[in-house]
């Protein structure tokens, strides 16, 4: 989803709770100071006679891509600190949606329960080359400071 990781630990010991744990990216100590991150499922495994740990993770917001270090450790157990790196990454924008409307039901919204101002279905992915209307595209990922001006062009 984006917004944890699932990681598998093993020679770990055994720990049944979140609270079991200090858990670091960088310098942002999680469910500490910062509530934006940590662990949100801890399962025990006992595969081929060996215990793993399974931890689900929910990372902290960042708006730059980057690796970062992220160390687990279990309370009072140094020993045990498990550190690795991960890279954040600014997903790619897609468009998921272009719709074409010869007139829209007002500057608000464009298309209202699948139809255009005139009561006509909005064409997908095409524009007639005359005519004018309004295009109504839904980007998913768009880039930082993405912003679009109302522009009218006639042809």
């Amino acid at each position: 989803d984006g917004k944890t990781i699932g990681i598998t630990l093993r020679d770990f010991p055994k720990l049944t709770s979140a609270g079991e744990f200090t858990i670091k990216f960088a310098d942002v100590v999680c469910g500490v100071l910062d509530k934006s991150c940590g662990i949100t499922e801890v399962k025990s495994l006992h595969r081929n006679g060996q215990l793993l740990l399974f931890l689900r993770i929910k990372l902290p917001p960042r708006t730059e891509p980057g690796d970062v270090t992220v160390s687990i450790e279990p309370l009072g157990q140094p020993e045990f600190n498990v550190q690795f790196p991960l890279s954040y990454y600014l997903p790619l924008p897609v468009v998921r949606e272009a719709k074409w409307c010869r007139s829209c039901h007002g500057e608000a919204s464009c298309i209202v329960m699948g139809k255009c101002g005139d009561g006509e279905s909005p064409l997908e992915s095409m524009v007639p080359s005359s005519g004018g209307g309004k295009m109504v595209v839904v980007i998913e990922n768009p880039p930082l400071g993405l912003s679009f001006g109302q522009q009218t062009q006639t042809m």
